[in-house]
């Protein structure tokens, strides 16, 4: 034991004991906005905008800019990320240090109208609910440093399940737990451990994570699940980066909730749920002269199976396993070669720094495309899965302001996400409190059991267009923002209804009566001193044909008010 020890301090001897320790800054940190404010108005692509990102990221970014060309803001921001890339541990002793923050956070919300779901921060199977949005009541942040290559965070909290303070039929909902039956009992939603380096990575354990220069989500990997479970890999010298990335997202069919995943009756003997289940990504990113970045990811979806190995290797093409051929298949029928346990996903990106302060990207990926030799597949056709996303984004200098403007439009086809079974399916799921009373919950015996499934990628999902257009005004203490989107919502939901024929073939987005809503939100900060920040939030909602009933016109206010006290 005594040798491990002197070989252990032998190693971490030998990193500069006064380098910052390493750290990794999410989806919707502060930094992550300062560095995109910075890179708009320099004109510089990023190689890949994939947080969470490591400090030594932050630091390789930062190399690339400009500093004594920046404008004032420009200037501001580039100070604010330095000040976060060095922590100043509040106790250090040789290669070790540790951190802690304590945080209390209130909110209340209020909307008229009950039968327009809430903007932000609902419950159920929506998508809205995030801790951004809803800030925990109690979180302890800890953080340990070991000298500048490792890093242990955890952030565990008290705070309001989903179903409590995201209520689907309450006009008012606030974040207090009233007891222990409303607390979820997820917390905490940030728990990893980080290894880097100037030019590689290792996560691994729990956070949040988006990958793409989406403003309104992202088309492959969105921070749209409440958190992910994974391990990722990442290596990026400059201008190139590369990464491996794999989550666990077990999987029930709700079957018990009174609700289920499935619209056709599925045999007793049928796989229902599995913890087994496992997504693999890998993502290649190359910048062009500095202004052009050029993107390829893969996935796959795995089912009813550990880690296996050869989805492992960074250099096969996950489709070229066939492996659909390799798992038993989730329900027998007269569709031979379908309803397997497996599906994948192709998706290519690009991100041009057309000039200082503008920029456009887009996105494409796919989970399923007939082939002219497969349009005559007995029974017919699989039905075509892509989605597309193209977005432009303006930042400059306004005197003591900066500016960020875009606009962004999306569309997916009615079976993006979905394939031949739930399992394969690019579905995220997670349970909520044990003990969600009825009336905060869905009203049935096994409330206490409630899922909640989100997709993976964009937040509206499948069968969705959507155009969006907002900006945002901040500096040191103040932001305000406003958007204005506009969304053609079909009748496909979260529910799995694959089906391999004509009509699901010719199926175009919006399907069915589509939901047309317009939603107009403005928000506002105010970072008062170091320790308390208010912040306030409005939206309006018009729908036509609300809950797809033809005719049918809603309307809706929202608004909530916010406080974080932080040590």
């Amino acid at each position: 034991m005594r040798t491990l020890t002197l070989i252990l301090l032998g190693i971490f001897s030998s990193f500069a004991l006064d380098a910052l320790p390493v750290q990794m800054f999410p989806p919707g940190h502060p930094v992550i906005r300062d560095l995109r404010f910075i890179q708009r108005e320099q004109g510089i692509s990023f190689v890949s905008l994939t947080p969470p990102f490591s400090s030594y990221e932050v630091r390789l970014i930062l190399e690339r800019v400009r500093e004594q060309s920046l404008s004032g803001p420009g200037r501001a921001a580039y100070s604010r990320i330095l000040r976060a890339l060095d922590p100043k541990p509040r106790f250090s002793a040789g290669f070790f240090s540790a951190d802690a923050h304590g945080q209390i956070g209130l909110q209340g919300r209020f909307r008229s109208n009950t039968d327009v779901a809430w903007t932000r921060g609902s419950g159920g199977t929506n998508s809205s609910w995030k801790e951004s949005f809803i800030p925990a009541l109690l979180k302890l942040e800890v953080n340990f440093y070991f000298a500048d290559v490792i890093a242990l965070n955890a952030e565990p909290g008290v705070t309001a399940d989903p179903a409590f303070s995201g209520a689907e039929d309450a006009s008012f909902a606030h974040n207090i737990p009233l007891g222990i039956d409303y607390v979820d009992a997820n917390s905490p939603f940030r728990a990893f451990g980080a290894l880097g380096g100037p030019w590689w990575n290792v996560q691994i354990g729990r956070d949040r994570a988006s990958f793409g220069p989406g403003v309104t989500g992202n088309l492959t990997l969105s921070d749209n699940p409440d958190f992910y479970d994974f391990l990722r890999i990442s290596l990026f010298p400059e201008n190139f980066k590369y990464s491996f990335f794999i989550a666990q997202f077990p999987l029930s069919d709700g079957e018990h909730q009174g609700h289920s995943l499935f619209s056709q009756d599925v045999p007793d003997h049928t796989l229902h749920e599995s913890v087994n289940r496992y997504m693999f990504l890998h993502r290649t990113d190359f910048r062009l002269f500095g202004r052009v970045s050029l993107n390829l990811t893969e996935a796959v979806m795995i089912g009813e199976d550990g880690l296996s190995l050869r989805y492992l290797n960074p250099f096969m093409i996950y489709h070229s396993f066939y492996s659909w051929n390799d798992y038993p298949r989730w329900r027998t029928d007269d569709s031979p070669g379908k309803s397997t346990l497996t599906g994948s996903m192709l998706a290519a990106e690009i991100e041009w720094a057309v000039g200082p302060s503008i920029s456009v990207h887009g996105q494409w990926m796919m989970n399923e495309a007939a082939f002219p030799n497969e349009l005559a597949e007995p029974g017919g056709p699989s039905p075509n899965a892509m989605g597309w996303l193209a977005g432009i984004e303006y930042a400059r200098a306004l005197k003591d302001w900066g500016l960020i403007a875009y606009f962004e439009g999306v569309y997916t086809d009615p079976y993006l996400y979905i394939l031949s079974s739930p399992f394969a399916s690019f579905i995220s799921m997670r349970r909520l409190s044990q003990s969600v009373k009825p009336e905060y919950g869905p009203a049935d015996a096994y409330a206490n059991e409630q899922l909640r499934y989100q997709w993976i990628g964009y937040g509206e999902g499948r069968d969705a267009m959507v155009f969006a257009a907002g900006a945002s005004l901040f500096q040191r203490n103040l932001g305000f923002s406003g958007e204005i989107s506009f969304a053609r919502l079909g009748e496909h939901t979260i529910l799995w209804d694959w089906r391999q024929d004509q009509r699901a073939f010719e199926e175009k987005t919006p399907t069915g009566t589509p939901i047309n809503r317009l939603i107009i939100a403005f928000e506002g900060y105010w970072q008062i001193f170091d320790f308390l920040k208010l912040t306030g939030y409005t939206a309006q909602t018009l729908l036509w044909n609300g809950d797809h009933v033809p005719g049918r016109f809603l309307t809706g206010f929202e608004m909530s008010l916010s406080a974080v006290f932080r040590y």
